[in-house]
């Protein structure tokens, strides 16, 4: 959760008290209408959820049409994805295409009354790897333990009327 200090210009949640609403998100439903929320920004949060498929779908359910998600979790080689014990799981690229129905290897492609279109993602590095071209960077993070830290992405939410 956010803690006692939410990011700026957000509504900071969190089990624990302390933060603007205190909000386990395990429970299943977010406090929020359908279709109200502009943007979610979920820093460090998803490797400890459970029921991931399930608050994935409450985010998609509270974002206006074309609200975005911004996520910061652990990369799956990385040292920070397995040191934690609360960590329930790692991601990678392909991680984020599980919710796009447009995407090939999507497994909800037709089941699933959510959808979401990947919009960016980055890669926190360590020295010096984040000065390196694209490519390499691209080889070493999949193939090289611990090269990267965390991965940035950005979702957009997919709603037809």
């Amino acid at each position: 959760g956010s803690g006692p200090t939410p990011f700026p210009g957000y509504t900071g949640m969190d089990r624990m008290p302390g933060s603007d609403m205190v909000v386990d998100l395990e429970a299943g439903k977010l406090p929020f209408q359908d279709n109200t929320i502009e943007a979610v920004r979920a820093y460090h949060i998803l490797e400890h959820i459970q029921n991931l498929d399930g608050l994935m779908a409450e985010i998609y359910r509270v974002l206006e049409p074309e609200g975005m998600v911004y996520h910061c979790v652990p990369w799956h080689l990385s040292v920070l994805a397995w040191q934690d014990p609360s960590h329930l799981r790692a991601f990678t690229d392909q991680t984020w295409s599980y919710w796009d129905r447009t995407h090939p290897h999507a497994r909800f492609k037709l089941a699933s009354p959510f959808n979401f279109r990947m919009v960016q993602q980055t890669y926190g590095y360590r020295r010096p790897f984040g000065i390196l071209p694209e490519w390499i960077r691209r080889l070493c993070r999949n193939h090289i333990p611990d090269v990267c830290r965390v991965q940035y992405a950005t979702l957009q939410a997919i709603k037809t009327a």
